[in-house]
């Protein structure tokens, strides 16, 4: 079950290396892809082999779910990163950020737009640097895991920038953060 976590490689594709290699943990996949043992494989290749690396190297980075006031931080940079964009009307913290559940896994952010900026909206934030990867995007919805140190820039707030530099301190220098930004009517 926790190699289906891995971009790309989903439960047809694990069953697959599972019944072919033995392949039943994320180490046994990793070394099946170093030595080689994937690309041979009917439906799998050299980019499927490499991609499955790729996708361990950032399973291995992401860090799971943060603190309430270290994923609020997070939070807020992204929120000002975003509504910097030109056609933001106005962004606003979603999910367990809003909640303010004791633990936040994932960033939310809620974009009001209208109709016509969305598009220049979603190509600004698929601009911005530290993605790892697009996990996705569509018309209203973008979903990225992000580096956490792209959310170490300042943010134009002195008093949020420390405690986000404090905050950056905690996780791995390479750690990763999912983001999720929808953008609806204002």
């Amino acid at each position: 079950m926790e190699i289906v976590g891995i971009p790309g490689l989903g439960p047809k594709r694990a069953r697959t290396l599972h019944e072919e290699l033995g392949v039943d943990s994320i180490e046994s996949l990793k070394a099946a892809c170093e030595m080689g043992h994937i690309s041979p494989l009917s439906g799998f290749g050299e980019k499927s082999q490499q991609k499955y690396l790729e996708g361990i190297d950032l399973l291995r980075r992401y860090q799971g779910r943060s603190r309430m006031d270290v994923g609020l931080l997070y939070g807020q940079a992204l929120e000002d990163r975003v509504s910097g964009i030109e056609g933001v009307v106005r962004t606003e913290l979603a999910g367990s950020a809003r909640r303010r559940r004791e633990t936040i896994g994932d960033l939310d952010i809620v974009v009001g737009a209208h109709p016509g900026d969305h598009d220049s909206i979603i190509e600004a934030i698929l601009a911005f640097p530290g993605i790892a990867e697009v996990k996705g995007h569509g018309e209203s919805k973008v979903s990225l895991i992000l580096e956490a140190d792209m959310l170490g820039g300042s943010t134009g707030r002195g008093s949020i920038d420390v405690q986000l530099a404090e905050a950056l301190k905690e996780r791995s220098s390479d750690a990763t953060i999912d983001a999720q930004v929808r953008i609806a009517l204002p």
